[in-house]
């Protein structure tokens, strides 16, 4: 129920939910232009994991536009960890893994 009320709190000229789009936006277009997720939120890497899994719970059946950023931001994620034995943890992924 809180997470149903915090997706659908609008006041002032926030919306919650929108602005949880477009920060995963953002962080999805990041992802594929090769860069790591613990580059671009460092110690809340974590944090930004478990905010993805829980909303992909609570969008499903509800919310498609929610589930799908959710998800394909979860595999963004997984693709560039499987990708960092290739070309190191602490390198910038190369143009070969950037491609999809």
């Amino acid at each position: 129920e809180e997470a149903l009320a915090f997706l659908k709190f609008q006041e002032d000229g926030v919306n919650l939910r929108t602005n949880y789009l477009e920060i995963m936006e953002v962080l999805q277009q990041k992802l594929k232009l090769g860069m790591k997720l613990e580059t671009l939120v460092g110690e809340d890497e974590k944090k930004i994991r478990s905010s993805l899994k829980f909303f992909l719970e609570v969008a499903q059946g509800s919310d498609d536009q929610l589930q799908l950023s959710c998800e394909e931001t979860l595999q963004l994620i997984e693709r560039g960890q499987s990708l960092q034995s290739h070309c190191g943890s602490s390198a910038p992924l190369c143009s070969l893994c950037t491609v999809q």
